[in-house]
């Protein structure tokens, strides 16, 4: 057996509940290693003193009352709620909750809404300040929509009647 296994084991060779073979290996490594017997001799003071204590029995009810008391007694959170509705001077039996998530709810959205508005704005002058650089059109731009559709676009009827409108002359008419 090494050290640490023998440490490990000494609480339960005191209690004399081990097998006669592990602990005859114990008493045997003990007896050689001044590390280990330093050991054993505290675990055994400490276990003389702890086998002096004589528990205490609680008076009749104890139980019960602790539980009732701690049944009835304030969370942190209640005791804190309870102080700011003091400070705002809402009554006691207001309850804050509903209106808190509300109000919670509200601002989440706001500033969800304000970050996508911002980020979607900036990132519009984000590429037309990109696209300047880069000597593209900025009239281009405005027809940017009809660039991403241009496939649904190029199909419809109504373009074909367009160009033979434009072919017509009516400048006679």
């Amino acid at each position: 057996m090494n050290c640490d296994e023998v440490k490990q084991l000494i609480p339960a060779y005191l209690e004399d509940s081990l097998p006669d073979k592990q602990r005859d290996a114990i008493s045997m490594h003990i007896k050689g290693c001044i590390e280990c017997h330093k050991q054993f001799e505290a675990d055994k003071k400490i276990w003389n003193v702890l086998s002096l204590w004589e528990g205490i029995k609680p008076e009749p009810g104890y139980i019960s009352r602790f539980w009732t008391r701690l049944s009835l007694s304030e969370t942190w959170y209640e005791r804190i709620l309870r102080k700011i509705k003091y400070i705002l001077g809402i009554p006691y039996r207001v309850n804050l909750f509903p209106v808190t998530v509300v109000t919670l709810v509200i601002i989440i959205i706001a500033t969800g809404s304000l970050y996508l508005y911002s980020y979607r704005n900036g990132s519009d002058d984000a590429v037309i300040s990109q696209l300047n650089k880069e000597g593209i059109d900025i009239d281009m731009l405005d027809n940017i929509d009809l660039v991403e559709n241009y496939d649904l676009i190029a199909h419809l009827d109504l373009l074909e009647d367009m160009d033979i409108l434009e072919k017509l002359d009516f400048s006679n008419v």
